[in-house]
């Protein structure tokens, strides 16, 4: 018996050695087409041939991926499903490429629905790979919010029916800047969508992210010592991921425990101590919220939203910054005096001041008692001041 021990402990830490190491390519991924085998652990999560879902190998009889993949799926019916594991397209076999069959499958006791998270699942092989697997995060892992990490889609740009594997950054993204990017857009069915368990990557600017087939899909950061971990799962995004709308990923180290409780097999990375976990807290403001303890009676303001008019250099009335360019004011501020060169705009304790490109008065105005008292004024030069919520 402590033969065997000596022999599984020693098995764990070829494990550990031998994970995360990505194949073929340049120094640093490439945005755009993979190398073939630049990414070993990447799968292709099939039933009856047709990819359903990516995934990743994490043992050599072990396939992490998304439970949604599964919800309308009885475990009776694993027959019809197989990985494909080398392939750079999303349909049939790339040279060289291996397609296994689907011995059992695992999800979480708590998965409901991926909106609530717990969204990963294992999916036992057939029969082992040769493929290299990827590294898995302990629950302690520290993770570079705000650095670039990556991921793997497949092509969505193109009519042509065998989609090819494509690099994509992503930026690592906290849950709660996660929510504050989406609670931005103020839209109600989109309000703070990471749940705990979840965490984000939002596409580079300009870029399209991850889209529906990228499911299951690994995020993956590389440590110092140049491995691999995984430390996500594609799990959801509204339409395919953008910079203002990222997409929503399982936290690999939230469920580290339900991994090693069920792949015994799988290297779960011990991280440097040295290591600290960097914060992305100050990337996203939210509308209407201070970075202070708030407003104390008779102190300067600390609405950070706060405007000051000036007319000819004389404060004349106030207002509100609503969004980066726009500020909110009452339309009765400007009678008489509609000249935009004469007027500047401060904004929350800056001393910096704006010109106006732009003055826009309500069409129903005519005197303060008449109501309809609103104006817009367009900045010359956008803030970076949050906005006040409207």
């Amino acid at each position: 018996t402590s033969t065997s021990c000596v022999f599984f402990f020693l098995g764990l830490q070829a494990a550990q050695r031998a994970c995360g190491q990505r194949g073929p390519g340049p120094p640093e991924p490439q945005e755009g087409n993979t190398f073939p085998g630049e990414w070993p652990w990447q799968a292709s999560v099939r039933r009856q041939g047709v990819h359903i879902c990516s995934g990743s190998l994490v043992a050599d009889t072990w396939v992490l991926t998304a439970a949604h993949c599964f919800e309308k799926v009885a475990t009776t019916e694993l027959s019809s499903w197989s990985v494909v594991l080398g392939s750079l397209k999303q349909e049939g076999l790339s040279p060289g490429a291996e397609e296994v069959g689907v011995a059992a499958l695992k999800l979480p006791k708590a998965y409901n629905h991926y909106s609530q998270g717990s969204d990963l699942a294992l999916l036992q092989l057939t029969q082992p790979t040769a493929h290299a697997a990827l590294c898995l995060p302990q629950a302690t892992h520290h993770f570079p919010f705000g650095a670039s990490c990556w991921a793997t889609g497949w092509d969505q740009n193109t009519s042509d029916v065998s989609r090819t594997l494509r690099n994509l950054r992503l930026r690592l993204i906290s849950r709660p800047t996660c929510n504050c990017l989406y609670n931005r857009l103020h839209q109600r069915l989109l309000a703070s969508p990471a749940r705990p368990g979840m965490l984000c990557g939002g596409a580079q600017p300009g870029v399209q992210g991850p889209c529906q087939g990228d499911s299951g899909g690994p995020v993956m950061c590389r440590e110092p010592d140049g491995r691999w971990v995984q430390v996500g799962i594609i799990s959801f995004t509204s339409r395919c991921a953008q910079e203002d709308t990222p997409v929503l990923l399982t936290d690999m180290a939230t469920h580290s425990s339900w991994l090693q409780a069920h792949v015994h097999e799988a290297a779960f990375l011990v991280q440097d101590p040295g290591i600290v976990e960097t914060s992305d807290e100050n990337s996203c403001v939210a509308c209407g919220s201070l970075r202070t303890g708030g407003p104390q009676a008779g102190a300067l303001s600390q609405w950070p939203w706060d405007a000051r008019l000036k007319h000819h250099g004389k404060l004349a009335c106030g207002g509100a910054l609503v969004s980066e360019a726009v500020v909110l004011t009452a339309a009765h501020c400007f009678i008489g005096r509609q000249t935009l060169e004469e007027w500047s705009v401060g904004l929350g304790a800056g001393p910096e001041e704006r010109g106006l490109k732009q003055l826009i008065l309500h069409g129903a105005y005519t005197h303060p008692e008449g109501g309809y008292d609103v104006a817009l004024l367009l900045l010359a030069q956008p803030a970076n001041q949050p906005a006040a919520d409207w």
